[in-house]
């Protein structure tokens, strides 16, 4: 007997499927002045994530002074910076219980896999 959703055909119009897409940040470098040197920039020297934090930091700190009006604009930009460190402290949380998942399962493993590990790590924090 032939189990039917082997037959059963599956469609896919345009852009209903998965749609996944890496950026590319060579890309970006080539829309002003040197391709290679703004692609070694942002590659090796300051990502725009840390351009971005530079100046959402300075922002902030100009906006704190006394005298100046908390706006819309300036209260959705706290806002925003702190989902933001929400979602880093979360996904700090997820990666340490994961580490820690997989540090108590190699120990049931291989009780001398894990203390090599421990001893490794050790050794970095030294």
């Amino acid at each position: 007997m032939f189990p039917y959703w082997n037959f059963s055909p599956t469609i896919e119009y345009p852009l209903s499927g998965d749609v996944k897409q890496d950026i590319e940040t060579s890309w970006f470098a080539r829309m002003q002045g040197n391709p290679e040197l703004e692609y070694k920039i942002i590659t090796e020297v300051w990502s725009y994530g840390d351009q971005l934090g530079a100046l959402t930091d300075v922002l902030l700190e100009l906006c704190a002074q006394d005298g100046v009006t908390q706006t819309k604009a300036i209260k959705k930009l706290k806002e925003k910076v702190g989902q933001m460190e929400d979602t880093k402290l979360a996904a700090r949380q997820q990666l340490r219980e994961r580490a820690e998942k997989a540090l108590k399962l190699l120990k049931d493993i291989d009780a001398e896999a894990h203390a090599q590990v421990l001893n490794a790590a050790k050794k970095d924090d030294a």
